[in-house]
């Protein structure tokens, strides 16, 4: 792309080509080919309520009956041939070396880190399919890998 004058000769620096050639790869890719339905850097806006942010009671009944805004980017959306709504985010969190090697200790970082900010992508993709996902998952750049990600508790 940057012999072709696409990207600015400086961004090759830039990129990892070792993760982009494991992505060529995955089991992401293989769910994207298959598709049904592709959606990428989806924008939402949906209303939730307080406790969604904060466990102080009292903040929370202060608020009684607001809801909070909250927009953002969901980065891909894949309705399956069989129709199940698939939810995925890209992570470029690095993992340590033991992290790499082991599903469970990588999946734990991930869900920790960023499972609050997947709830508030499902409930927007609740929303605007009004259905719940089947799936959400992380796919980390640098494990090259899908987690999927719990968020019940939340």
């Amino acid at each position: 792309l940057c012999e072709l004058k696409f990207l600015p000769s400086n961004v090759k620096d830039l990129i990892y080509i070792e993760e982009l050639e494991h992505f060529i790869q995955s089991d992401l890719l293989f769910e994207i080919l298959k598709a049904k339905r592709i959606i990428r850097e989806q924008r939402f806006n949906v209303s939730m309520p307080p406790q969604k942010f904060t466990s102080d009671s009292e903040l929370i009944e202060k608020m009684q009956g607001e809801e909070l805004a909250v927009q953002g980017v969901i980065d891909l959306i894949i309705i399956s041939q069989s129709g199940e709504l698939k939810l995925y985010d890209y992570k470029t969190d690095r993992l340590s070396k033991d992290e790499l090697n082991s599903y469970s200790l990588a999946k734990s970082k991930l869900e920790a880190k960023h499972a609050q900010q997947l709830s508030y992508y499902a409930k927007a993709c609740e929303e605007m399919f009004g259905k719940k996902c089947d799936s959400i998952q992380i796919y980390s750049t640098h494990s090259a890998r899908l987690y999927d990600i719990d968020i019940k508790n939340l």
